[in-house]
């Protein structure tokens, strides 16, 4: 049976505006009761690994928000249970609008062009059909080294916003028509613990500050 909890959300108003805080109720799985991200990490009785993957996040959470607010892209800011599936994500993160992604990492036979595709997190991507559309004879999925290096990101955390760190603009953006044109979107802040509902226009800030431009088409 789920239990009664909280999440925390936060939003930022783009140019010239500042964050205002706000809890709102929600009913949380098995996982937790969604405390603040900035919370995880203070427990005396975590050290090494898991000590040192939280401070990750939590830096990466400090240098996106930064990056967002520098870039006047708006945002609100919904902090839940670390998710890494779709299934987890539907139980898991409140009941948010926008459009729900599915980000797949891809890359071609040699791993010579790289590709981030978003989809509506129900749609299944055809690869074959995909490929002619991009002119590569095969798609794979990049490996967890070529995701980090390139986005700076585990598994579970593919986030548009992960274009952030791609600064030699190596990963091309494919955007499936039927998301591209929503009125807002569901993205992860660089960590599978948070989401962000973030307006088309911000979005449309948001790659015009990462020198990315989108092909958008409709991916098969």
């Amino acid at each position: 049976m789920a239990a009664k909890g909280r999440f925390t959300s936060e939003a930022f108003g783009g140019e010239g505006l500042s964050s205002k805080g706000k809890s709102l109720p929600w009913t949380a799985g098995e996982q937790g009761t969604g405390n603040m991200v900035e919370t995880r990490g203070r427990n005396p009785l975590n050290t090494g690994r898991e000590s040192a993957t939280v401070r990750s996040e939590e830096n990466n959470l400090m240098d996106i928000f930064a990056f967002l607010r520098d870039a006047g892209v708006p945002y609100e800011r919904y902090d839940h249970p670390p998710v890494h599936t779709v299934e987890e994500a539907l139980r898991d993160v409140p009941p948010l609008p926008g459009a729900k992604t599915k980000n797949l990492f891809l890359c071609d036979r040699r791993g010579h062009r790289h590709f981030l595709v978003v989809v509506g997190f129900e749609k299944r991507v055809d690869l074959k059909a995909l490929k002619g559309l991009l002119g590569v004879s095969a798609l794979r999925f990049g490996s967890p080294r070529r995701l980090h290096a390139r986005l700076g990101v585990e598994p579970g955390a593919v986030s548009l916003l992960g274009l952030v760190n791609d600064r030699d603009r190596e990963v091309e953006v494919i955007m499936d028509r039927a998301v591209w044109e929503s009125a807002q979107f569901q993205c992860h802040p660089l960590v599978n613990t948070s989401t962000l509902l973030i307006p088309r226009e911000g979005i449309q800030r948001f790659f015009r500050a990462t020198a990315h431009e989108p092909r958008v088409m409709e991916v098969p």
